[in-house]
């Protein structure tokens, strides 16, 4: 039951985010992509939750680690969408790059994660061969 009610969830976000880029309302075109932006944050959160559940992947998969990432984009995401429906004609600032950092510096530890090779312990049936002589 619980994974009907996040595919419902992660539809009707990805419908509502295609709506809103869509512009069907043409008033405030910021507006509109920042929060698109954030109910697709929604959605691949939905999705990444899914994919976790689901038989597809039941293992840890760098694809669950980059979607992962979005858990840190959506609060930024979400205060410009509050902050250009407050004020439209809100110009960008390099200050507000920073809002995004944290989310960046996890993307770069990610990708320093992919050149760190894990070695894996010695299985059961590693130990019980016998060793050639």
């Amino acid at each position: 039951m619980d994974q009907l009610i996040s595919y419902f969830v992660a539809g009707t976000a990805l419908l509502l985010a295609f709506l809103i880029f869509a512009n069907i309302n043409p008033v405030s075109t910021r507006v509109n992509k920042w929060f698109g932006s954030f109910i697709f944050c929604i959605f691949l959160i939905q999705f990444n939750d899914l994919l976790e559940k689901t038989e597809f992947m039941k293992t840890r998969m760098l694809l669950n680690d980059f979607l992962g990432i979005t858990d840190f984009i959506v609060a930024p995401v979400f205060y410009f969408s509050v902050i250009y429906f407050m004020q439209p004609n809100r110009k960008w600032r390099r200050k507000d790059n920073f809002h995004f950092a944290f989310a960046f510096v996890m993307l770069v530890l990610l990708l320093l994660s992919l050149l760190i090779e894990v070695k894996h312990p010695p299985t059961a049936t590693d130990k019980k061969m016998p060793l050639s002589s």
